[in-house]
């Protein structure tokens, strides 16, 4: 009880000054652990980039916070705005549980608040997997308070051709095997990706599209293919009539 007079007495005393101080602590800290977190999710070089153009930008005038988002987000065609309002704009930190279910991973995201109690605050929290070592990595963005995340596919992007290559070179013979193997694995997967963005798909698929079509053009999959050569035609084509 001592203890606890003594501490309301010296918050009595300086109460203005104290306050301040330790607003400006806690916002610059967890201001600067966002932005860190920003960085990392866009790359560093992209965000200097992004930074560059914004200082050049506004060089000889007054700027906004949202001008610098806007920076960022045109230099790396990520929703950077919408992400850094849901840190900003709303109180305490996300706590993100993740469990293994049916070879997927499940996540799920809650408000914390140093009280202990709970709130329904939702952020755009960048998520970053890895696989043996930082450089087999898949990042996206959870951006509902649940989501899942299918295992299969993220080793697709990444593992299936380490692997192809490590058995291929062991036993050069299984070549064609295990390109059936992988194509067969992934095949339902770009089945129901399809060629063209759907309304409303999450990031994640948006994402993956790209990867598992190449994935399957790798492993030989000849209709992919000739969908993937039918594209660039008609691309090329458009390009022409336009100049």
């Amino acid at each position: 009880m001592m203890f606890h007079l003594n501490w309301l007495h010296v918050v009595e005393i300086n109460h203005a000054a104290e306050v301040v101080e330790i607003f400006d602590a806690i916002s610059y800290r967890k201001g600067g652990s966002v932005i860190r977190m920003l960085q990392n999710y866009l790359g560093a070089e992209c965000f200097q980039r992004s930074l560059a153009a914004y200082i050049k930008k506004h060089a000889f005038s007054n700027a906004k916070t949202e001008d610098l988002w806007a920076a960022l987000q045109e230099g790396s065609c990520e929703p950077v705005n919408k992400l850094m309002n849901s840190w900003t704009q709303q109180k305490g930190y996300p706590v993100i549980s993740v469990k293994v279910k049916d070879q997927k991973l499940e996540f799920m995201q809650t408000q914390f608040y140093l009280s202990g109690s709970q709130g329904d605050g939702q952020w755009i929290v960048p998520i970053t997997l890895c696989c043996g070592s930082y450089d087999v990595r898949k990042s996206f963005l959870l951006q509902k308070k649940f989501e899942s995340f299918d295992v299969k596919e993220f080793l697709g992007c990444s593992i299936s051709y380490k692997l192809a290559t490590i058995a291929t070179d062991a036993v050069p013979e299984l070549l064609d095997l295990i390109n059936q193997f992988f194509i067969g694995l992934f095949q339902y997967s770009a089945e129901k990706l399809g060629w063209e963005p759907k309304p409303g798909e999450s990031q994640l698929d948006a994402m993956l599209r790209g990867d598992i079509l190449t994935a399957l053009a790798v492993f030989g999959h000849g209709l992919t293919i000739d969908e993937a050569i039918g594209f660039l035609c008609s691309w090329l084509h458009l390009r022409r009539l336009m100049k």
